[in-house]
């Protein structure tokens, strides 16, 4: 039987949410549009201000931005 003490690996993934809300909001409070698409072309992340100029919302719980 295996066992293993998954408090640091919780610790570890805490922290990472945790940075990024913050990177999320910080890119979120710049007023320049900004936007991040994957190699096919697909957006995956915007902040704010690209919604604002091409009227697009993006799904909050979702990776992916959806027009």
């Amino acid at each position: 039987m295996l066992v293993e003490d998954l408090t640091e690996v919780k610790r570890l993934e805490t922290v990472r949410l945790q940075q990024t809300e913050s990177l999320r909001k910080l890119v979120d409070s710049i007023p320049v549009p900004a936007f991040c698409k994957d190699r096919n072309g697909i957006y995956i992340a915007c902040n704010k201000g690209f919604e604002t100029l091409v009227r697009m919302k993006k799904r909050r719980n979702s990776r992916k931005v959806y027009s």
